[in-house]
């Protein structure tokens, strides 16, 4: 498991709970930002799953249905990646037609 600079202190603990902890950082001589591709993969995936309507907000009450819920997302997700297939739309892709003029 990846973790932070912040979490230097919890190595220990996880350690004693049989959790691999590894500190990400930067390399020598890096400044400003620049993402880590450790962390990159795991925002890659969060912004994927933030894209379903059922997991931005708390709608599942138990573990058991989030984590269903997050295989169900990924069902859906990964054809398309593995594929380069354009995403499903679900908004009107093209121009209403106008209204006419009233006067």
């Amino acid at each position: 498991m990846w973790a932070d600079p912040a979490y230097r202190r919890a190595v220990r603990n996880a350690a004693a709970k049989g959790i691999d902890l590894e500190i990400t950082t930067k390399g020598l001589g890096v400044t400003g930002f620049r993402p880590l591709w450790q962390r990159w993969k795991i925002e890659r995936t969060l912004g994927w799953l933030g894209r379903s309507r059922r997991l931005t907000r708390d709608y599942e009450t138990t573990p058991r249905s989030q984590e269903s819920q997050i295989y169900w997302t990924m069902t859906s997700i990964m054809p398309r990646r593995v594929t380069n297939a354009s995403p499903v739309t679900t908004y009107r892709t093209t121009p209403e037609t106008p209204l006419p003029a009233t006067i």
